[in-house]
């Protein structure tokens, strides 16, 4: 199991590490103006990130074509109300393979935490109504049996939860807990072996002491520790899917570096997915290999993160990248916060959702955009739910802060940029997904 994982950590590795997630957005800048015609292979700042070729050296290859691990098709997950439908999710659809990593990134209320408790079969049992299809494996986990979910989460797949205090039982202790998650899937093994086990993953994960702390209870754990001890229970079974739910939240960034390179490792060993769902654009840039953006319960942006960064298709994957500080170099203007509040969930606007808030719908003749919900469509290799034209993009939605990159310029915030005729301007016409 994680025997093979097993290694010694140098102080110098983890701070290494640590100091990397904090400028890795940095660098994915250098990566999108090393993509700009006429720049050559290989430029900007660090380490290279294109080869002359233009692959991507650093970026691990997944392989697609094949079966996806996991295929969701217009999931659903409505929730009645005396006050109305509830619509938390309405139309998501992605592919995970495996050694595939999948960040979902989106504010508060878009429908990211609900998309995984409903993969996790964890809405089963509530008055949510559910439509659509959940692929995994080769079950369907919309329409198996409780029995057959049962066999299948915390063995094949596992969830880390944004709120460990609440995830943990208060009355049993941390290592009876994660004992308690491994002899259900190995019934075989002995209480001396299972606790072994435990306290093997609870080192792994960090936490100090862990002969001592596995008899703890949720309550003599600092935030940190809890996190880390969900993270343990999560990957004791060696889940083929791991989804993290803000996996590195109250976290410090050494430690942060830890977990995330234990999930990394993981992957590496098992060939298993991942979907991360978190704020920190940071960490996608870190670890994701593609990214899927959500809005008021629907998905409005889809893409390799690298892509997605160089030159967002959506205005609200703009505004989310600038309303992000810069963290090399003295902020010289305000941050450029996105308008307004996201739309109520029961009350959802006749056309696009995000378009009271959007600072390019005057580009759209027309109300189009108050009065039709656009459909993803292709932009390139990406995808986005926006009448814009890949023009109209190229021109008009650049980050607000820029800096020159071995003479390159290339708007950026906290990784991302705008490199003006790559990418977005290679698709002259978008496509409808599906034509």
């Amino acid at each position: 199991m994680f025997d093979k994982l097993k290694k010694k950590v140098d102080d110098s590795v983890v701070g290494e590490k640590a100091e990397a997630l904090v400028d890795k957005a940095g660098d994915v800048v250098a990566t999108a103006a090393a993509k700009v015609p006429g720049h050559g292979a290989g430029h900007g700042v660090g380490r290279e990130k294109f080869t002359d070729s233009g692959a991507k050296p650093g970026k691990k290859q997944v392989d697609k074509s094949g079966t996806p691990l996991l295929s969701v098709r217009d999931l659903k997950v409505h929730w009645p109300t005396d006050d109305g439908i509830v619509k938390s999710v309405d139309g998501v659809s992605f592919d995970l393979y495996e050694g595939q990593t999948l960040g979902i990134v989106g504010e508060s209320g878009s429908g990211k935490s609900v998309t995984s408790t409903t993969i996790m079969g964890l809405n089963r049992g509530t008055n949510a109504q559910i439509s659509g299809a959940i692929d995994f494996d080769g079950d369907d986990l919309l329409t198996i049996k409780e029995d057959r979910m049962r066999e299948l989460r915390g063995r094949k797949m596992a969830m880390i939860f944004q709120d460990p205090l609440s995830a943990l039982h208060p009355y049993y202790t941390v290592g009876a807990q994660i004992i308690e998650a491994y002899k259900v899937h190995h019934p075989k093994a002995s209480k001396k072996e299972a606790r072994e086990h435990t306290i093997d993953m609870l080192a792994r994960v960090g936490i100090p002491s862990p002969q001592k702390r596995v008899d703890q209870y949720p309550h003599e754990f600092s935030g940190g520790m809890r996190q880390r001890a969900m993270t343990a229970m999560a990957l004791v079974n060696d889940p083929k899917l791991l989804i993290a739910d803000e996996p590195t939240t109250a976290l410090d960034v050494t430690v942060q570096a830890q977990i995330l390179d234990l999930m990394l490792d993981l992957q590496q060993e098992f060939k298993s997915a991942i979907i991360i769902i978190t704020h920190d654009l940071g960490v996608v840039a870190d670890v994701a290999d593609d990214l899927l953006v959500m809005y008021a319960g629907r998905p409005v942006e889809k893409g390799d993160v690298y892509d997605t960064f160089a030159t967002p298709q959506h205005p609200y994957t703009v505004g989310l990248l600038n309303s992000m500080p810069r963290l090399d170099e003295a902020r010289r203007e305000q941050l450029d916060p996105i308008p307004g509040n996201p739309p109520s969930l029961i009350n959802l606007p006749r056309g696009c959702s995000f378009a009271p808030r959007c600072a390019f719908k005057h580009l759209v003749p027309g109300d189009r955009c108050d009065t039709e919900m656009p459909d993803l469509r292709h932009f390139g290799d990406q995808e986005a739910r926006c009448f814009l034209t890949a023009e109209q993009k190229a021109e008009h939605m650049k980050p607000a802060q820029t800096r020159t990159i071995d003479g390159a310029d290339a708007a950026s915030t906290t990784g991302a940029a705008h490199t003006g005729s790559a990418g977005a301007a290679d698709a002259h016409g978008a496509t409808k997904v599906g034509d």
